[in-house]
């Protein structure tokens, strides 16, 4: 027989196998996801102080002192306000809807409200003063404060998102007269006026008890709404004037920075760079030649990372498992026995765990799983099998002697192998027991003697090695091998 031993690898066997590694799994994957993780955010807190060393480095560039004559001084702090000048008009010119607008098909709605007092003139007695124009400057006075403004901007979000109420209220504007006055409201959208007379109606009639009980009674009706399309060449020229004021600024920026040192350019290119880096913080802008600005991000641990932690983990307690099948130089499965040394199974029993392992109760239930189609026995059941087994095959051989040995027969429950000595003396069969016949010598002259010969196996202990060794001392000391007996841990 050749040492080396060619064996198939059952899928079944090694899928159970992988689903009892279970606790390999839980234990690779806490550590791979705590490794992965943890490099992840170690390799996140040397960006984080990488950045704040080099954000430090800038603000000492800033703090340093630049020296500067007086006159010299006073000429970066004048080209600063002009900076801060030209923002406040670039950030109008921006967020301001009004500035937005077209002024050649400028969309605005007109909406006509007539105060009623029930004022009559008697001629016949003294009257009190018609107070009627009072309550309608009252309401132009509500519409120009910008009040009207912070009412209807609720509805103006809800059709162009977050607006700012004084940026709608360049929008709203008044006329009165004698007992009528008129709101005007521009809007880039016309679809949007449906919207703005109701939320301008409201706020209006929301403030006629106010103005009740300050002025006067009446009641507020709207008398008309239009729509219309028009040419406003009073907001092109005042578009005109901002876009005129800003390129005036600018002109006045570029002279100062033309007549001033490098010292001067230094401690005015550090108030540009810092204002850049808080505009940066409010909004995305488009890149620029130069050094992006440092965005510092506090690092945090990555859920991400932590499940792929948990899946590689879990992979190579996979590859593991498989790894351990494949060259493990243990025996597997009973077939194995049969398969690679042509040796009998008389039968199998199963021995419990001396020592209970952590949830324990997990591998039970995957046991249970794999053994579902196999009827359960019971260590009685499985012994009175392989006792029928030995006595049908010794009384047909004539067999009245048998010598039982195994390569991990040490191991094996003493009482079991002692209520199968009984069970087979009873029917007239005389089993003695030895030691590994590979390493013991007395144990292999009585095995020679009796000339026949039952191995006692266990799955998962015996080694491949240990068992061809002791069926080719069977066959070349010419003993009969009636076969072997199979321990497996349930």
């Amino acid at each position: 027989m050749n040492n080396t031993v060619e064996r198939e690898i059952s899928l079944e066997n090694l899928f159970w196998k992988l689903l009892l590694g279970w606790r390999r799994w839980l234990i690779l994957g806490i550590v791979f996801a705590a490794l992965v993780s943890g490099l992840k955010y170690k390799r996140d807190i040397s960006a984080y102080q990488t950045a704040v060393a080099q954000q430090g480095k800038e603000e000492e560039k800033e703090e340093k002192d630049i020296i500067l004559e007086p006159e010299e001084r006073e000429a970066v702090e004048n080209a600063k306000e002009i900076m801060r000048q030209m923002d406040e008009v670039e950030d109008y010119l921006k967020e301001s809807m009004l500035m937005n607008l077209d002024p050649y098909q400028e969309n605005m709605l007109t909406l006509q409200f007539y105060v009623n007092t029930n004022y009559t003139y008697n001629y016949t007695q003294d009257n009190e003063r018609d107070r009627t124009g009072d309550v309608v400057s009252a309401y132009c006075s509500y519409a120009r404060t910008g009040k009207l403004a912070e009412a209807v901007v609720d509805a103006l979000n809800e059709v162009n998102g977050e607006l700012q109420a004084n940026y709608v209220g360049e929008l709203i504007s008044a006329s009165e007269g004698s007992s009528m006055f008129l709101i005007y409201v521009l809007y880039p959208d016309a679809e949007a006026f449906e919207q703005i007379q109701k939320a301008v109606t409201q706020a209006l009639e929301s403030c006629t008890a106010e103005i009740t009980e300050k002025i006067g009674s009446h009641t507020l009706e709207l008398v008309s709404a239009q729509e219309s399309v028009r040419t406003d060449t009073d907001l092109a020229r005042r578009q005109k004037d901002q876009m005129d004021i800003l390129e005036g600024y600018r002109s006045r920026l570029t002279a100062a920075k033309g007549a001033m040192t490098e010292a001067q350019l230094e401690a005015l290119q550090i108030k540009e760079a810092k204002d850049q880096r808080e505009k940066g913080k409010d909004e995305e802008e488009e890149g620029e030649e130069g050094e992006e600005p440092i965005v510092l991000i506090e690092p945090s641990y990555s859920v991400k990372y932590l499940i792929l932690g948990i899946v590689v983990g879990i992979f190579l307690a996979c590859v593991w498992v498989v790894l351990e099948v494949l060259f493990s130089g243990k025996i597997q499965e009973p077939e194995e026995i049969s398969s690679l040394y042509g040796v009998r199974i008389l039968g199998e029993m199963t021995e419990e765990r001396k020592k209970k392992r952590f949830l324990s109760v997990v591998d039970n239930w995957i046991l249970k799983l794999r053994n579902r189609n196999k009827k359960q026995l019971s260590p009685q059941q499985q012994l009175q099998i392989v006792c029928s087994n030995l006595e049908i095959a010794c009384k047909k051989d004539g067999m009245e002697q048998i010598y039982l040995t195994g390569s991990e027969i040490e191991k094996m429950d003493e009482k079991r192998i002692s209520d199968m000595k009984a069970a087979l003396k009873s029917a007239g069969i005389t089993v003695l027991t030895g030691e590994n016949v590979v390493y013991d010598a007395s144990a292999l002259m009585e095995m020679a003697k009796i000339g026949q010969v039952v191995f006692l196996e266990q799955i998962g202990a015996s080694l491949y090695q240990e068992v061809e060794k002791e069926v080719r001392l069977s066959r070349e000391n010419e003993v009969k091998i009636i076969g072997s007996i199979v321990v497996n841990e349930a």
